[in-house]
């Protein structure tokens, strides 16, 4: 496939393709005679977890680095669990943060639909 068609298919823009692989957010991509980058389904698969990990919040420089490390083999694979169990632990707390913040989001909606008067919940005693 060419950068059009990967743009297309997994919904990023031509521009964040050829950044992502500038940066070695993805491996590189091989060119053919031309130096047009022709994607394989490999390569569509490191498109698709680097954009998992980005919205997932972690940094590129960490999704660089777990590159990275998977480019070094097996002998990496500890470093790997560590790096991907710590971004995971960061993301939980995000949740956890969120889920706070849904809650109390969820509480005031129900307030002001309630038959309550609002002023009522803010008198002081």
């Amino acid at each position: 496939m060419n950068i059009s068609e990967v743009s297309e298919k997994l919904n990023i823009s031509k521009h964040t393709l050829r950044y992502y692989e500038e940066l070695g957010i993805i491996p590189p991509v091989e060119r053919n005679e031309k130096g047009i980058r022709i994607y394989s389904e490999e390569d569509c698969k490191w498109v698709r977890v680097s954009q998992c990990m980005k919205k997932s919040g972690m940094s590129l420089k960490s999704i660089k680095r777990y590159v990275k490390l998977c480019s070094m083999g097996n002998k990496t694979k500890e470093k790997r669990l560590k790096l991907l169990i710590k971004e995971k632990e960061k993301l939980e707390e995000v949740i956890e943060a969120m889920n706070e913040g849904l809650e109390l989001l969820k509480k005031k909606i129900k307030l002001y639909q309630s038959d309550e008067e609002y002023s009522a919940h803010y008198k002081t005693k």
